[in-house]
């Protein structure tokens, strides 16, 4: 009998250093650790429109590896504007992407994205309003 538990023990030991060579029953290296811009960060557009690209953030590891449907989520902060959707899901590259309409006035306006229920930190993006250009009469003669 004794040698029978003695076996055991060992056994269970051995599976148990297995385990812990492989890292254990739990994938931690997939948590969400940060958000990083994707695409052009000079954003700019007029106001009450809907800037001309998609705008585009992706969701990393500690060490860099992409999250796939991980939950993003989008909150216009100044400038009164809106993103197209309030949450949406990365994809297979850990991009998620979204439209952002600015609001009505001139200048710096701040969309906050955010993976909920994590200790990410957020990402404000900026994009400029710009007024439409033209008006005057152009610099034509007078009569």
């Amino acid at each position: 009998m004794t040698t029978s538990k003695h076996a055991s023990a060992v056994a269970t030991l051995a599976s148990l250093a297995v385990l812990a060579a492989c890292g254990g029953g739990t994938d931690t290296s997939l948590s969400p650790a940060k958000l990083q811009q994707v695409g052009s960060v000079n954003l700019a557009g007029h106001p009450n429109a809907m800037l001309p690209d998609s705008i585009k953030v992706k969701v990393l590891t500690g060490d860099d590896q992409p999250i796939a449907n991980a939950t993003v989520q989008w909150v216009a902060r100044t400038g009164g504007g809106s993103a197209g959707a309030g949450t949406n899901t990365t994809n297979a590259d850990g991009i998620a992407a979204n439209t952002w309409t600015l609001g009505p006035t001139t200048g710096d306006q701040m969309l906050e994205v955010t993976v909920p229920g994590t200790a990410v930190p957020a990402l404000t993006l900026i994009a400029n309003a710009q007024a439409v250009g033209g008006g005057g009469d152009g610099g034509g003669s007078q009569p």
